[in-house]
């Protein structure tokens, strides 16, 4: 069973808190994206975290504006904490749940300082999107634990699916964090439109595969398996959503994300990298990520001492009859 909460009367302001810092912290994602696609990262000069760039510019207002609120959030991240923690420091998964939102704000942070005062190369700047993902998705689950007894009504899901398809959801958050890290790195390269038309890459289905084009392709290449194995995943899911309803959502809406964030990413291409497109792809992707991890979350293995609901003999899907 789970832990019980300590000083429930904190949850009162801790709640309202996490739910600001999740909102904030997709609000950091998209304004960190933004500085990438308007060319903003120099705004503020060499300085950091003072902004010293040319006063009243455009790249400076939106530079400046990305650092103000990222202090703000770092604020928010830290009231979430130690309220976590006060409140929930014997649960495993709240100690996972700081750490993950402390380290990510912070390892954030340190990039970005570590770009302004010397420009790193397109390898090193794609880890940034992947690591805000990683902060976004901390931060949200965080906030799916407080009100996790609100939406289960005291029902618990603890009937666990097949191995395979657990090992396959965790496989999917690996490789949508390669498809995302793919994806960050054609941006900062400049690469994005290597391949200038979609679906298909420069009027053919199989291009020349070396250079920028190459790894243009490898990347859309990449996202169609991805979409391949949530929709096989969400298939998967729905022949024991009575069993585990709960599971069987957050596939749905992966696989409804997953295919807007394809879509997004050829109006990125059609629309030669316009501003809303560009911020549409990305934000799409942190939210499908969002989404695998949860359902990661929701097919770990049931706690020692608690009672395994048994699939219902005559309910029982062929492919979830055993491990």
């Amino acid at each position: 069973m789970d832990n019980p909460v300590q000083h429930p009367e904190i949850d009162r302001w801790l709640k309202p808190v996490a739910v600001a810092a999740a909102i904030g912290m997709f609000i950091v994602l998209l304004m960190g994206a933004t500085v990438t696609n308007t060319n903003s990262g120099e705004g503020c000069g060499r300085s950091w975290p003072l902004c010293g760039g040319e006063f009243g510019s455009r790249e400076m207002l939106i530079e400046s504006s990305h650092r103000l609120v990222t202090g703000v959030e770092g604020f928010l991240v830290l009231g979430t904490g130690i309220g976590l923690w006060r409140t929930r420091r014997k649960s495993t998964e709240a100690k996972l749940l700081i750490a993950g939102m402390f380290g990510a704000i912070l390892l954030q942070s340190g990039m970005g300082a570590w770009a302004v005062k010397s420009p790193q190369s397109a390898t090193i700047m794609a880890l940034h999107f992947g690591i805000s993902m990683i902060a976004v998705t901390a931060t949200a689950l965080t906030v799916e634990m407080l009100f996790r007894d609100r939406y289960r009504k005291g029902r618990q899901f603890t009937w666990q699916p097949p191995k395979l398809f657990r090992f396959a959801m965790w496989f999917s958050i690996v490789g949508m964090y390669g498809i995302a890290y793919l994806g960050a790195y054609l941006r900062h390269s400049n690469a994005t439109l290597a391949c200038s038309s979609w679906p298909d890459c420069n009027g053919k289905v199989i291009p020349k595969l070396s250079g920028e084009i190459g790894i243009n392709f490898s990347h859309r290449v990449a996202a169609g398996l991805g979409m391949l194995l949530v929709w096989g995943l969400f298939y998967w899911a729905r022949s024991f959503r009575e069993q585990r309803p709960d599971v069987y959502r957050v596939l749905q809406v992966a696989s409804i994300t997953i295919l807007l964030q394809a879509l997004a990413g050829g109006l990125v291409v059609e629309s030669r990298l316009s501003y809303i497109s560009t911020l549409l792809h990305g934000g799409l992707m942190a939210i499908l990520f969002m989404a695998l991890c949860l359902g990661c979350r929701m097919v770990l293995p049931a706690k020692s001492g608690e009672q395994v609901e048994p699939a219902t003999p005559n309910r029982a899907p062929a492919m979830a009859t055993g491990d």
